[in-house]
């Protein structure tokens, strides 16, 4: 008595769906930050080698995740899903997020 259980988790209010193009642009600005730091860190002078090789492996790891998946890929699939409204079946959005894949900021 007295104990319910929710079966549905209620969509969030309009105001949390943001569009395509904005959740994208997270990761890629993420990354992009990223990026300076770890170029700024393996430029060191007075790095031994184990922390030289460690900067460069993680300088090379996110720069292909940037160069090689994110812009190529990842941005042009969501795009394309926003403005021509194809291939919306390879782009995975939350329940409830639906109604937020054709809004304009």
């Amino acid at each position: 008595q007295g104990v319910f259980f929710l079966t549905k988790i209620p969509p969030p209010p309009p105001l949390f769906q943001s569009p395509l193009p904005l959740r994208i642009l997270v990761p890629v600005i993420f990354n992009t930050v990223r990026l300076v730091p770890l170029w700024s860190w393996a430029m060191l002078p007075s790095s031994s080698t184990l922390m030289r090789v460690v900067a460069y492996s993680n300088l090379i790891y996110w720069s292909i995740n940037l160069l090689g998946f994110l812009l190529p890929v990842a941005v042009m699939r969501y795009l394309r899903v926003h403005f021509y409204c194809i291939e919306a079946e390879e782009v995975q959005t939350r329940p409830g997020f639906e109604g937020a894949v054709g809004l304009l900021p």
